[in-house]
């Protein structure tokens, strides 16, 4: 994306500043989650593992089942709770990560399966504090009743798999 910058700011490397432009052959490699195609965009990150990933939806699914609403930060793409949501597993999503890149390719696939009015994606980098609070500011208060303006749903579940 054009190098280091002079000065870093968290999320740098993730805000797909540089577009992308395919030389030749599609611009998605196509990856099948939970009975659906995905397209994967060369732009965002690819986690988890690839070769894994069937095992740790398996073992996601198990964990999730039921949630009503399910939290996946840090995701990416968002294969994870896209899973979910395909599965019938839970009844929204709220995806977090600072990849803007990585979130318009979830959006994407969301709405080509249907799922997009299931799922709220909100750009975030959870390494900084100011974003935490921002986020915990959009929360109901107690025990989910509005205690004045919100717009998230508390979560039943979080799952993060974190960038190393």
């Amino acid at each position: 994306e054009g190098g280091e910058p002079a000065v870093r700011q968290p999320g740098w490397r993730s805000r797909g500043v540089v577009p992308q432009r395919t030389l030749a052959g599609r611009p998605w490699l196509h990856h099948d989650i939970a009975g659906k195609t995905f397209k994967v965009a060369p732009e965002g990150s690819v986690r988890p593992n690839i070769l894994l990933l069937p095992d740790i939806i398996e073992r996601v699914c198990k964990e999730a089942k039921g949630q009503p609403v399910v939290w996946d930060a840090f995701c990416g793409q968002g294969f994870l709770g896209f899973a979910l949501l395909a599965k019938g597993l839970c009844n929204g999503i709220v995806a977090l990560d600072r990849s803007e890149p990585a979130l318009d390719a979830l959006e994407m696939n969301l709405k080509e399966n249907g799922m997009e009015d299931r799922a709220i994606l909100l750009p975030s980098d959870l390494g900084v504090p100011a974003e935490l609070h921002r986020i915990r500011d959009q929360l109901p208060e107690g025990d989910g009743v509005p205690g004045g303006l919100f717009t998230l749903p508390k979560p039943d579940l979080l799952i993060a798999d974190p960038g190393r």
